[in-house]
Parts: structure tokens; C-alpha cells; sequence
């Protein structure tokens, strides 16, 4: 996207200093950057309804493709844009990744999100849950005491390989029965078809819960069917975590000294609690399922349709795994280095949501404007991961611009962050690009993929949600 950064200038934060200049890091600002009475640009607001007339009535708006609309004010506007909506925070919204940057070195003390909501009435409406709603709906203090315990266990890489058999085991299922049930004798009264209903059930109760906001004033259907959805997946984990517990007493009987799991790292944590462990074992659910099904969709697809590329992935995967099922080990997944390329860049191309939301602590200063203290800043990162100026051929299939060497240049670290960044992060990163190594791994090994219609429709609720059909084909490769 060509932005009109000849009309908006670049002021430096009071807090850098003069060395950081004379390293050449920073921009100098335009004098013009120097007042602080500059008024964020935007649709005009008027009392009390704010830009909602000047949204509603602009043609090109459309709420499922509302990155689209932002694009347009970026374009008439600037590279960032103040929006002021009835009941709500005010909002600016950025596209340049230099000021993403900022906001993010400005709020990584105490990063807070707006959000989830209902998900956070819910919980603590349900006594299992003590008022503690855990690290995807808390800010603050309470966010930060557990988010600190089960972080770096769940970041560290050396944890999560320890789930790559497992992983495998899955993915080989599923494709070998043509993608679909893991077990054909699942019925929807089985414990696994449960968690997964409830589980999708939960995600889109908090989304539609987001839309409408009647909720707040009386408990409506949408509201009641996410409490159900939570009690659910709050008895299965439960129970879960009990049974597992169990086991690890028999398992530290019989090997007192072996390497201890993810779970059993957070079960031995003293400062994390059982409920704590459950309420962080919910959060993952939808994540590990909904999120992660739309990602893989969007990579199947893009690997469908840049065929070249496709074939390029196989070569790899049949060089490091060859052409047998044998489970993959973790020293050769750490070998798959151009698939982890093309998840890279299905994930700048197609990214799970429009960016990374954090409500200012303070007033703060960026090119010449004061955002202040309570307003809510969106970095959009799936505009600026489509910049011309940021990636070239940004607009093409390109896993090896990720690559070591970096044939397409160097690219700035903010301009395209579909997990968000620092502690808030999402803490399942981990997780999904393993899980999603490995089925895309597995998938080339045996298939080829080809694509039978247009391009790949999105839309946008609080995250973008592929839309049907799908003509993607898989056939066996020779």
C-alpha cells in the first residue's frame, strides 16, 4: 500500500537519546512535528455518535471486510488515523511499523488489550473460577501473576518438541482418513467431540458477544450458550488435569528422575494453582482448534495455487523425511526450514487477525501527536505486511523472502507480527507453528494440492474466518 508519508512527519520520543541518533537508528523530525496541539487526522466526529454516521454512510465500508475501509483511511489520511466511536475508547489506528514499534516499547511494561469481554463476565460469574479470569481476558497484576509462570515453559521450544510424536501421530490420522474424524467411532456424545463443540461453541459465543453488546444488559441466548460452552470445556479440563496428576504420581514412582512434561513443569510450579492450570488449559482450546483449521486452510491454499512453491516445500520434506511414514523426530522438524518459510509468509499474506491492540497507561507522543492516557491503539500489521514498501512483491506468494540469506531484503521486525509481540504475545506460538509444521509437512509428503476456483474468500468478525467452499483438491502423489 503506498502511503502519503510526504503529508505526516516523524517526531523522536522524548526518551531517545542523542547516541541512538548518531547511530543512524532513529529519523530526524520535521520541524512541523514540534507542536503538540496537532490533531490526530479522520473522519469528522460528531458529539456523541462520534464517526459512526461518517462510517455507516462511506460506501466502502463493509464490518467483514473492515481492513479494507481502514486501508482507505490510511490512504486519505495518513499513516495514522483517530477514530472516535459512541460508548467506546477512542481509537488510532497505525500502519507505519516504525510506530507500531513505539507503542509497543511505550506499553511493554504493562501491556492491556480491550476484549473478550463477556468471556471475563463469565468467569466470574461461575464460582470454579474465584474471580481470576485468567491470562486471555486480565490485565494488570493478576494477568502478570500467572502469565509469568506459564510462559516460559510454554515458550521454550526444547518443551514443546517434546510433543512433536504426538503431533505426528495426528496428522497422519487425519490424512489418512481423507480428513476427517480422528476416530471414526466418535459419536457427539464422546468426551473429545464434546471439548471440540464446546470449544468452537465458546469462540463463537465471545465473537457474537463482541457484535452485540445486549448481553451486558440482560443474559441473552448467545451469552447463556457461552457460559454452557465454559462449563463444558471447565469439567473436561478439570477432570483432565486430576486424571493426569494422578498418572504423574505412578510416572515419578516408576522414574524419579525424568525430563518433566509442559504440564507437569506447571503442575510442580507452586505459585500456580490447580484452577489456575485449568483456566490456561481452556484458554488453549480454541486457539488448538478453530485458529489453527483456518490457518492450515489458508496454507493449503496458497501452496495450491502457487504450484511452484508447492513443489519446492516437497522437495524439502522428501529430503529430510523421505517418502515413508515414519514418525518425524524433532531434529527433523528443525530441518524443515522452507516450510517454516511458507507458514511465515501465509501469515503475512492472510493473517489470522487485522493486528495488535493496547490501550495507552500514559500520554505518549508519536510524530508530533499526543495520544493520551486511555486511548486504544490498533497496529495493523495485516496492512502493513501487504506495504510495497515494507516487502517487496507484497502482494505475491513468497516463502524465500523469509529465508536466511534474505533474497528479497531486509524487513522491518514490526511490519508483520500475526501473534502480536513481547509479553503478550500470544503464549501458544509455539504450539500452532509446530502443529502446523508438521500437517503441512505431512500433507506434501503424500499429496499434491491443487485449487479448483477464485481466490480464497475471508471474512472478519474479531478475527478473519475463511469462507466456503473450499475446491481443494488432494490427490495422491506417485
Amino acid at each position: 500500500m503506498a502511503l502519503f508519508r510526504s503529508l505526516v512527519f516523524r517526531a523522536v520520543p522524548q526518551s531517545h537519546s542523542a547516541a541512538a541518533l548518531s547511530r543512524g537508528t532513529l529519523r530526524l523530525p520535521s520541524a512541523r512535528c514540534l507542536s503538540s496541539a496537532k490533531e490526530i487526522p479522520g473522519p469528522k466526529a460528531l458529539p456523541i455518535a462520534g464517526v459512526l454516521f461518517s462510517v455507516l454512510s462511506d460506501k466502502d465500508f463493509d464490518k467483514n471486510n473492515i481492513h479494507l475501509y481502514f486501508k482507505k483511511l490510511f490512504k486519505i489520511y495518513g499513516p495514522i488515523v483517530k477514530l472516535k466511536f459512541p460508548g467506546k475508547p477512542t481509537m488510532v489506528i497505525l500502519s507505519d511499523p516504525e510506530d507500531m514499534k513505539w507503542i509497543h516499547h511505550y506499553t511493554k511494561d504493562n501491556p492491556v488489550r480491550l476484549g473478550l469481554e463477556a468471556l471475563h463476565k463469565a468467569r466470574y460469574l461461575d464460582e470454579y473460577f474465584e474471580k481470576k479470569g485468567g491470562i486471555t481476558v486480565e490485565d494488570g497484576e493478576e494477568w502478570w501473576r500467572v502469565r509469568k509462570r506459564v510462559g516460559p515453559p510454554v515458550m521454550k521450544l526444547a518443551n514443546i518438541r517434546q510433543y512433536v510424536p504426538g503431533m505426528d501421530g495426528v496428522a497422519v490420522d487425519t490424512l489418512d482418513r481423507r480428513l476427517g474424524s480422528l476416530d471414526p467411532n466418535f459419536t457427539q456424545d464422546a468426551e473429545q467431540m464434546k471439548c471440540y463443540t464446546a470449544a468452537l461453541e465458546l469462540l463463537r459465543c465471545i465473537f457474537e458477544c463482541e457484535e452485540n453488546l445486549m448481553w451486558k444488559i440482560y443474559p441473552t441466548k448467545t451469552f447463556k450458550t457461552l457460559q454452557k460452552s465454559l462449563k463444558t470445556l471447565t469439567e473436561v479440563c478439570d477432570r483432565t488435569l486430576w486424571e493426569f496428576k494422578e498418572e504423574m504420581k505412578e510416572r515419578n514412582k516408576r522414574d524419579p528422575n525424568h525430563s518433566p512434561s509442559l504440564m507437569e513443569q506447571l503442575l510442580l510450579d507452586s505459585e500456580l494453582s490447580h484452577k489456575d492450570i485449568v483456566t490456561f488449559m481452556i484458554d488453549l482450546l480454541p486457539g488448538g482448534t478453530e485458529t489453527t483449521t483456518s490457518a492450515s486452510l489458508v496454507l493449503f491454499y496458497l501452496l495450491a495455487k502457487y504450484p511452484e512453491i508447492q513443489a519446492k516445500a516437497q522437495e524439502e520434506v522428501d529430503r529430510v523425511l523421505g517418502r515413508d511414514l515414519t514418525p518425524i523426530t524433532p531434529e527433523q522438524l528443525n530441518q524443515l526450514s522452507y516450510i517454516r518459510a511458507t507458514l511465515k509468509e501465509s501469515l503475512r499474506l492472510l493473517p489470522p487477525a487485522i493486528g495488535t491492540v493496547r490501550v495507552l497507561q500514559n500520554d505518549i507522543r508519536i510524530r508530533g501527536y499526543t495520544l493520551q492516557k486511555g486511548w486504544c491503539c490498533l497496529m495493523t500489521s495485516a496492512i502493513s505486511g501487504l506495504d510495497e514498501s515494507q516487502f517487496a512483491q507484497s502482494q505475491d506468494f513468497v516463502p524465500d523472502r523469509w529465508l536466511q540469506h534474505r533474497p528479497l531484503g531486509q524487513m522491518h521486525p514490526y511490519a508483520s507480527l500475526p501473534f502480536s509481540h513481547g509479553k503478550r504475545m500470544c503464549i501458544g506460538i509455539r504450539i500452532s507453528e509446530q502443529i502446523l509444521s508438521i500437517l503441512i509437512a505431512r500433507t506434501l509428503q503424500q499429496f499434491n494440492l491443487a485449487w479448483r476456483g477464485g481466490d480464497l474468500r475471508r471474512k472478519h468478525t474479531q478475527v478473519f474466518e475463511p469462507v466456503g467452499p473450499f475446491p481443494l483438491t488432494f490427490t495422491e502423489r506417485n
